[in-house]
């Protein structure tokens, strides 16, 4: 299994659909801002369809969290409502 590492293509500041998601394993996590608590919510599809929802997250201020189980959608992942951090999401390389 490759080592997953986070860079400037997978953290979401505001929402959008994760290029090149669909049928990969995904892990989910979400960083606030030091003095601002925040959420995102996560689908899976390629936009922000009700009832599609994967997981919501909030958060106090400075606080990470990562989801140690990874999820995989034929359709994708979709980022929305990120406030107060960023929404970051690894993706296991193609074999």
């Amino acid at each position: 299994m490759a080592i997953l590492v986070p860079n400037t293509g997978s953290t979401f500041a505001s929402a959008g659909c994760v290029v090149g998601s669909a049928d990969r394993w995904i892990w989910f996590g979400f960083r606030t801002l030091p003095n601002a608590s925040g959420s995102a919510t996560f689908y899976r599809t390629n936009a922000s369809t009700s009832g599609c929802e994967i997981l919501s997250m909030s958060l106090c201020p400075g606080k990470t969290v990562v989801i140690p189980q990874p999820f995989n959608s034929p359709c994708g992942i979709y980022v929305a409502g990120v406030t107060g951090g960023c929404a970051i999401v690894w993706m296991k390389e193609k074999q």
